[in-house]
């Protein structure tokens, strides 16, 4: 999975459960820095509207932001999702896409409709692993906001409908290894 390598060791340090729904996660890297996004500053309100039980992975002192767009993109965020996800939290973090699909929408920087807003949507999840080391399991996901979100819930809800929507798609679906996956040293 494609998150800045400092992302991956708080993520790790934090451990599959961090008390919270959803981590919202910084995305882009310069100079040895990770940034969030200047549209994550509304993050947090888009997960609170979605019902989405979420914090930002790094406290509100040490976070930094590109006021910059990813190139090509209307919208780039990320998030780590908590080990025990329950049904109803796959069907908060899809709300909290449409969120912030609509807020990009009202921001200008698309003219929509929301079904047609382009996203990379990068989704971690932890578990632990052997001798206490903890796993990042993850997808990323380009696309429209109907196909994104479709294959995230088809993803969230289980392993074997997730391969078949994975085949069915017209999103695409990256990793950085083979079955998604990046183990802590």
């Amino acid at each position: 999975m494609s998150l800045p390598r400092d992302v991956q060791d708080r993520l790790r340090a934090k451990g599959p459960e961090f008390g919270r729904d959803a981590l919202i996660l910084p995305v882009q890297t310069r100079n040895g820095s990770t940034y969030y996004l200047a549209d994550d500053v509304e993050a947090m309100r888009a997960a609170r509207a979605a019902g989405l039980d979420a914090e930002y992975l790094l406290a509100q002192e040490e976070r930094r932001y590109l006021n910059e767009f990813a190139t090509g993109w209307e919208l780039e965020m990320a998030l780590a999702v908590a080990q025990n996800l329950a049904a109803n939290g796959i069907g908060t973090v899809i709300g909290y896409v449409w969120a912030r699909v609509r807020l990009a929408i009202q921001r200008g920087r698309h003219p929509g409709p929301e079904t047609e807003v382009p996203v990379r949507l990068r989704i971690a999840q932890l578990e632990y692993a052997e001798q206490g080391s903890v796993k990042i399991k993850g997808l990323e996901i380009d696309g429209s906001a109907e196909d994104a979100t479709a294959l995230l819930g088809t993803i969230l809800a289980g392993p074997v409908t997730a391969r078949m929507g994975l085949r069915s798609s017209s999103v695409e679906q990256r990793a950085d290894d083979q079955g998604g996956e990046t183990t802590a040293p």
